[in-house]
This record gives structure tokens, sequence and C-alpha cells, in this order.
């Protein structure tokens, strides 16, 4: 790391250097000539308040030096590198494409799981929606932190009310007595590595009852329970009344819980709420395509924050391309790169004579921005897989099945570029190409479940039902979490006469997805097509349970309401 990687060109600052050294007039130097300068409080340019509420000094202005933040992103955080052409001072996301609160990578409270670092973590928390800088914490030069242990957090809490018996109710000097046991627990990665949650978040063991996620308390406290670690905070603090948690609502909506659209839908819109939560719950809603959250998204793509202007975008799938274009031409347009090149592919599959002359060349012209930024990683075959889906969705199929096959070249078991591939084939016709592309795709990973229902779709199309079904039944079995697969092996099985062992394995299958609609629909219908109503109305109860404002799960229901009651006289 070299001083002009954080403090960008150094030029400028050279000639302030020389220019106060020879005595003359420096005004025209801006922070001594450095596009960011990482010491503010010298030159009086922060003013701390206390806030007697809460016992704590926070900056007079929050939005100070936020460009600090993000240029230590550039490292600290768990992202893409979408261009070399850093400029110091410019949104993060005009080169970088950081991670939303991503299931595998956070916990559904947002607590770090995976090696994410600490960009998304802060984030979230209190601290830098008040102003809160790395610096005031840690030195930018030696890197170390400017104070050890509950010092550092007497900087701005102040000690009398926080570094106290009263408060953290543990031995004074003991592990349980420091702030960031409770406040920052740590992770370790590659046995060797740990590393502070820096979201700063109050201890919850009662969100790890509900959710399942660790809790600083139980970290400790080994073998004890979250309902142990909870009844000991009720006794130190009271019964206190919480929000819900946006965890709770993250949780809900990866299960496809229906009332979670309208929660997704009141944290997207809540301003009070961090950046990192509205972009995670905007980039939840593409599993909610309602026409409220569709409304909610294209009002999003307004929003001053970039990170949430890509998700609205993202989120944009779940209505046909031609639809988008309403939405995304204007974005084409965005100051930053990220929300421009997500936009323009976005709307890659709109046929031509939907767009107007000028609308066409700035499709163009972003197109090729784009795939810039993915020959950029041109070493990791996923970035072949991006382009390779772009040609495939303008049709260009050759330039698509060359890019499918370099990422084979990189990689060669890297399995999505085989499906691709035969998607390729698929498209010109050519499904007995596609075919041997599957099959050595399932040579080299017998246990890919991907593979395997790839080539069990391809059967069906190709009308061999029984050696479908052999592929489709090892894509359910390897992956029971994938709803989808053991649906498309259910209605398969069904399909093929089969209806007994269909319905065993959709039952199977919700036992993992319980609010997943094609399970409940298509284990309804498959028991009243079986004369067996009172079993299809339970489900059917179900369904119109999950999504109350479903007009054709509420009219099913009603049909099996007469259909059982005739067959119970």
């Amino acid at each position: 790391m070299s001083c002009e990687a954080c403090h960008g060109p150094g030029s400028l600052h050279v000639e302030w250097a020389e220019a106060d050294a020879n005595g003359e007039d420096t005004q025209g130097y801006a922070d001594m000539g450095l596009s960011i300068r990482l010491k503010d409080e010298e030159d009086g340019e922060v003013t701390w308040v206390f806030d007697k509420k809460v016992a704590t000094y926070k900056p007079g202005n929050p939005q100070r030096k936020q460009k600090q933040v993000e240029m230590c992103a550039r490292c600290h955080s768990r992202r893409g590198v979408l261009s070399e052409d850093y400029v110091h001072g410019k949104p993060l996301l005009d080169t970088h494409y950081p991670q939303v609160l991503e299931e595998n990578l956070y916990y559904p409270d947002g607590q770090i799981r995976d090696e994410v670092y600490e960009y998304g973590s802060f984030l979230q928390s209190k601290m830098y929606q008040a102003g809160i800088v790395c610096t005031d914490c840690h030195d930018p030069h030696s890197t170390r932190r400017r104070k050890e242990g509950n010092e550092l957090c007497g900087s701005c809490h102040q000690t009398e009310k926080y570094d106290t018996h009263a408060h953290h109710f543990h031995k004074p000097d003991s592990a349980g007595s420091q702030c960031v046991a409770c406040h920052m627990p740590v992770r370790t990665y590659m046995v060797v590595d740990p590393r502070r949650d820096h979201s700063f978040r109050v201890p919850r063991p009662d969100l790890s009852e509900k959710l399942g996620v660790p809790n600083a308390c139980t970290e400790c406290h080994t073998g004890k329970s979250p309902g142990w670690a909870a009844g000991y905070l009720q006794k130190w603090y009271g019964t206190m009344k919480r929000e819900r948690h946006y965890g709770e609502v993250f949780w809900a909506a990866r299960r496809g819980t229906s009332a979670a659209g309208a929660d997704l839908i009141h944290l997207a819109e809540d301003k009070k709420q961090s950046p990192m939560v509205r972009a995670t719950a905007v980039f939840l809603l593409r599993n909610y395509p309602t026409e409220s959250s569709l409304e909610i998204v294209g009002k999003i793509l307004q929003d001053p924050h970039p990170l949430i202007r890509s998700e609205a975008i993202n989120s944009l799938d779940i209505i046909p391309p031609q639809d988008r274009v309403s939405y995304l031409i204007p974005m084409l347009q965005d100051p930053v790169r990220l929300v421009r090149t997500l936009a323009v592919r976005s709307l890659a599959a709109v046929p031509q004579n939907v767009l107007s002359e000028a609308a066409l060349q700035q499709r163009e012209t972003t197109i090729k921005e784009y795939e810039e930024t993915q020959l950029l990683n041109v070493d990791y075959p996923a970035s072949h897989i991006n382009l390779g889906n772009l040609y495939l969705e303008r049709g260009e199929y050759d330039r698509a099945a060359a890019s499918y096959k370099k990422a084979i070249e990189i990689e060669p078991v890297f399995i999505p570029g085989y499906i691709n591939l035969a998607d390729v084939y698929r498209a010109q016709n050519q499904d007995e190409k596609g075919r041997d592309i599957l099959q050595h795709a399932i040579d080299l990973a017998p246990e890919s479940a991907p593979a395997h229902h790839a080539l069990g779709l391809l059967m069906i199309r190709t009308g061999e039902h029984t050696r479908a079904l052999h592929h489709l039944r090892k894509a359910a079995i390897r992956a029971p979490e994938h709803a989808q697969y053991s649906y498309v092996y259910g209605i398969a099985l069904n399909s093929g006469g089969m209806s007994g062992q269909a319905l065993s394995i959709l039952k199977k299958a919700l036992n993992h997805n319980p609010y997943d609609a094609d399970l409940l629909v298509s284990l309804a219908t498959i028991h009243r097509d079986r004369g067996e109503y009172k079993s299809a109305l339970r489900f059917a109860i179900r369904l119109s349970k999950n999504y109350p404002h479903n007009k054709n799960y509420q009219q099913l229901e009603g049909q099996l309401s007469v259909l059982a009651a005739r067959q119970g006289n």
C-alpha cells in the first residue's frame, strides 16, 4: 500500500509542499493538495456534539468525509471490480460492486458469516449513520487502533455510563466487561484470522431463537441456550420494547412468506435504515412480483445512494424485458458506472424495434462499457459466463458459445459453462449437441444437481420421459433445499401416471420450503385430480393463507371447499 492508494495522486501535494517550504501562498491547494485527507480534526473541521440522551459524542455533520469510508471499502469489502480507473473521491460503485446482505455471506440479521470484511457490516451500523469514519478508531498509517480496550470506545461513549457493572453486568477487567465482547463479536477465518463484526449491534439472543443466528452471549457462555441469555437480558434491563428487526423480514422473505413483501417495501422506503439494509430489501423484492413492489422499485431508481439504485435495477427482472424500457432507458446515463452497466444488461434482450434510435445508440455504447467491466476479470470463468449470457440474449449464438467454451477452458469443472453452452445449442435446435455437453458435465461432476436437472429437462423435450426421470430424481435428491428441482421432478412423475410418487416427492420438498407456491399448487391440484378433495383443500387453504391477495388461490380454495363438502356428504 502506497501513499497514493489512499490519498490519491501526489503531484499537487508535492506542489503544495514546495510552495509551503518557500513561504508562498498555499490557499489554492485544498487539503494540502490531497484528493482525500484522512485527518480532519486538526483543522477543526469536525464539531463533536454531546447527546445527553445516549451519553455519547457525535459528529455535528453526519455526512463528514463519507468518501473516506468508500475509499477504505476498495479493500475492506466483499466486492467485485468493474474498472481500474478509480478516481479518489468519486463514488465507490463507479469502479466496484459491493455485495449486499446475501444469504450465505451474512446471517439473516446481517451478522458476518462468510469472509466479507468490514464495509458491509459498518454500513449497517448506527455509527456509520451518525457520521463516524474509519479513522476515528484506526490510525490509517500504523493501521493500529488509536486506543486499546474500552478506552477507545470511551472516546465517544461516556465511560461513567457504559464502562460500569450497571451497564455490562460483568466483573471489571474481565473479558465480558470489554465493549467489543458484546458489540463486536469475533469470527475466525482460515483458522488463524479473527475478525470483528463492525455493525456494532446490541446482542439479540431472542433472534437466535427465532432465526438461528449467533449471539455474543452464548458465543462466550458456551453450552448455554439463547433462552438462558435472553432471560438474563430481561433480568438486567427489564422488558424492552423492540421494533421488528430487519433480519426477521429478510429471514421470512427468503422463505417466501407472503407477508414479507409488504415488510420489504417498508424497509426499502424507510430512509432511517442504513443504505445496506435498504439495498438488501430491494434485492429481495425480486421474489415478490406484485404491482406494489414494482411501484416502489420504480420510485427507488431515483434514490441518491447508487447501491440502492443498482439493486432496484436487478429487481426489475420480475417483469418482461420490454416492460423495463421506460424504467431503465434513463438509467443508461446514470453518473455511476455500476448503475449504467446493470441497466444495459437488463435491457440487452429488448428487441431493437422497441427502442428509439437514440436509445439504441445509448444501449450499444453502454454495452461496450459492460463488456469492458467483464473483460477486466477474464481470468475468472464467471466473467465469460456473464458475457455469454449477454450474447445469448442478443441472439449472438457463436459469440455466446465461444464465451462459454472459454469459461470451460479456464476451469474444466465449472459446470455452469456446460449448462449454458447446452442452452445455446437448444436455442439453435441442436439438442443432440447439448446432450453430449451435459453428459460430459455429469461425467466430470456426478454429484452436480444442476447438471442432472438440465439433462433431465432436455430429455423431457426430446420425449425420453423414462430417462429424464432418472436425472430429475438425482437432482431432487442431491439438492433437497432447491424447491424447483423437486417441483419439476414431481410434475414429471405425475405426467407419467405416477401421482402417488409425485405427491410423496412434493410433500418432502414442502418440508424444506413450506411457503413455496408452486409446491402448494401442485399438491392441491394433484390431490384434486385424484378425487382427494379434503387433502387438496388443506393445501389450498395454506396457499390462500400465505398469499391472501392472490385471487386465483382464493378461487381454488372455494372450488375445493365445495367439492370437499360434497364428498363428505
